[in-house]
């Protein structure tokens, strides 16, 4: 899979576009026009499915005074949703003219990618390029961690490790065994991996990946990361690992785990993310 520039690959909707009309938009809840175009939606490259439906109609990007455009200008818009409801309305984050399309996204239209499908690639890429070890294998067992707070309270004299749960919000940290069958990325020191993830279900932790004995497939292993850092929990969750001997990986993204039909696609994606073709 060929690189995307790391501001490119924050862009969640990217879509082949032409301008219509400046300091305008489709919607009224855009109070701000000054920094907005109206933009016909040509082809969408990478999207969440709802986006589908905007194929051939027009949509505000606001596009934050940085880069002025024309009239009838046409190329590639890196955007994020910010506003859905009876219209649509994207911030900018980069912007290509049309003869100038980076390669990465010739290919997706080339092959007429799913949106959906590159979209999940790209995400899945961003994850494996920022990870410390990237592993195939089994999940052997799954026992709960102590947190720091839960081992003051029960040397006070009382609580235990679910004391973390006088918090409703409490991420109820769990630790993996994986035996490691294949290493995609990194170097492990031994046979077996220890991951820690949050076993709460709660909304701040509910998309994080929950492991149990017994299940297969790819890790995406990182370390230092709170749940701020991680893609589809929410902001706000900061919460410490707790803290072990040997170094932390965590799963917090959903994309961290795979099914273990995906291990040559994330090899491959490691192979290129690392520079490495020949892998």
């Amino acid at each position: 899979m060929p690189e995307i520039q790391d501001s490119k690959a924050q862009a969640r909707f990217v879509f082949r576009g032409t301008v219509r009309r400046l300091q305008a938009a489709t919607m009224d809840r855009v109070s701000d026009k000054s920094n907005a175009i109206v933009v016909t939606v040509d082809q969408i490259i990478r999207g969440p499915d709802v986006s589908n439906d905007f194929v051939g109609r027009q949509i505000t990007v606001q596009t934050g005074g940085d880069r002025q455009f024309r009239r009838r200008e046409s190329g590639t818009f890196y955007t994020n949703i910010s506003i859905l409801g009876e219209g649509l309305a994207v911030r900018l984050v980069d912007f290509e003219p049309a003869d100038a399309t980076a390669p990465a996204l010739q290919a997706a239209l080339a092959a007429h990618a799913d949106p959906a499908k590159t979209l999940e690639r790209a995400d899945i890429a961003q994850r494996v390029s920022g990870a410390a070890m990237v592993v195939s294998g089994k999940v052997t067992a799954v026992h709960a961690v102590e947190s720091a707070a839960a081992a003051a309270a029960a040397g006070a004299g009382g609580g235990s490790v679910e004391a973390e749960q006088v918090s409703e919000h409490a991420p109820l940290w769990r630790e993996a065994t994986v035996h490691v069958d294949t290493v995609l990325k990194g170097e492990p020191d031994s046979q077996t991996v220890k991951i820690r993830f949050p076993a709460s279900t709660d909304i701040r932790w509910y998309k994080a990946p929950k492991l149990t004995p017994g299940q297969e497939g790819v890790f995406i292993l990182h370390t230092g990361e709170s749940a701020d850092a991680a893609h589809g929990v929410v902001a706000g969750a900061a919460t410490a690992v707790p803290s072990a001997e040997d170094t932390v990986f965590t799963v917090l993204q959903p994309n961290d785990f795979q099914a273990a039909d995906k291990t040559d696609e994330i090899r491959h994606i490691a192979s290129v993310t690392s520079g490495d073709h020949d892998r």
